[in-house]
């Protein structure tokens, strides 16, 4: 989708990247931190631990 749009420059297209990389770690961190408050001793939790770094 992205590859369709022409940017001005360069830096255009590693802004967008860079703020859309930063919106993906948030959601992560958020579905992180909601799994453990509701499910702390559940399989997918211990399976998301990596993740509470992000």
């Amino acid at each position: 989708m992205a590859k369709d749009i022409k940017w001005e420059t360069e830096m255009d297209a590693a802004l967008v990247r860079a703020s859309l990389e930063k919106k993906s770690v948030l959601l992560i961190s958020s579905i992180y931190e909601q799994l453990t408050a509701e499910y702390p001793s559940s399989e997918w939790t211990k399976r998301a631990y990596p993740y509470r770094l992000l």
